[in-house]
């Protein structure tokens, strides 16, 4: 897909009377909300995105099976679109993998920074060596000693972390089995949505190609990603958008990490809201009630979400909740 350049065009779904008042009464989903919501099974559903599952095995093999439990709890109310399913079986493999590298990745890592950054050092001083080479000699030694330092440090971690590493990836394995078995489980209840025709897809596709075009979300931040990739979120979305005329629903929420401009109100004017401020994008709360105006519809984060259900369940575990708050707070600060 080519990438879309901003012109003054593209201000104009801004302007766009989306009913502002509507805007302004969105607000953060709170725990009574959330309670509602698992407190009524036959009309509530659940909607994880693609980073939920895959970000199981992304944080502490703890954090990953807690959880999952808390999924497990709740799974018959637990729905997935197609097309996270779909990412889901495509990225998995690379994914955990990664996750049962992961501390063989963090040692290339830092040692590949860490002389990156010895030789940036080296270069800039040797820049001002051909002025007066004397006065810089006992400043390179000290900084090729430090290097090495900071290097038998890394080296010496590594042969520490051997036999953790080892129960640390038994416990990833059987927590990667976990997350297979229930997805599984989801696919053999039906709570996995339909494949899209071809058609189908071709519409969205159209459409997208708009609403990237004048920046009305989801999935315009994605529109660098190539060929139909750039339109996987408004996929979700559209699955999302016909949930209430196949089901009888009163409330959906929606669980996503997915924390960009294209999803949530990230800015109040020039003012950056917190994590504990964020709501979905005004538009997107529109264009649903407009299409089901007897269902309502909510956004969450993983770590609000855990927070609620695990009160609700009475699973709460407070190291979790400090975990996902921080992964909260870099995915937010990029």
């Amino acid at each position: 897909m080519k990438e879309i350049t901003k012109d003054n065009s593209a201000e104009s779904f801004y302007d766009y009377d989306f009913n502002y008042e509507l805007d302004m009464k969105l607000k953060p989903i709170d725990k009574n909300t959330v309670f509602d919501i698992l407190n009524n099974e036959e009309t509530s559903l659940i909607v994880l995105d693609t980073n939920i599952l895959l970000g199981l095995v992304e944080v502490t093999n703890n954090t990953g099976l807690c959880l999952l439990n808390i999924f497990n709890e709740i799974k018959n109310i637990i729905w997935i679109p197609y097309q996270v399913y779909n990412e889901f079986e495509t990225n998995r493999n690379s994914v955990y993998s990664d996750a049962c590298r992961k501390y063989d990745l963090l040692i290339k890592r830092l040692s590949i920074s860490i002389n990156r950054t010895s030789k940036n050092l080296l270069d800039e001083l040797r820049q001002y060596c051909k002025y007066n080479s004397e006065l810089l000699e006992d400043l390179e030694e000290e900084l090729n000693l430090k290097n090495q330092y900071i290097n038998n440090v890394v080296e010496k971690y590594k042969m520490c972390i051997g036999d953790r590493f080892a129960k640390d990836n038994d416990d990833l394995k059987q927590l990667i089995n976990d997350i297979e078995k229930f997805v599984e489980d989801l696919k053999k209840d039906n709570r996995i949505g339909n494949k899209l025709r071809i058609e189908e897809i071709l519409e969205i596709v159209k459409e997208g190609d708009i609403r990237y075009k004048y920046y009305l979300p989801p999935g315009y931040k994605d529109s660098k990603k190539f060929g139909i990739k750039a339109f996987g979120d408004l996929f979700i979305w559209k699955e999302i958008l016909n949930l209430p005329q196949k089901m009888n629903l009163n409330r959906i929420l929606f669980v996503t990490n997915d924390l960009k401009e294209d999803w949530w109100k990230l800015n109040d004017g020039n003012i950056k809201l917190t994590e504990d401020q964020l709501v979905m994008r005004y538009e997107l709360y529109s264009e649903f009630i407009e299409a089901n105006p007897n269902t309502s519809i909510d956004f969450i984060q993983l770590n609000t979400f855990y927070k609620y259900a695990s009160e609700y369940l009475k699973l709460e575990n407070s190291s979790v909740l400090v975990e996902l708050n921080k992964m909260t707070l870099l995915i937010l600060i990029g």
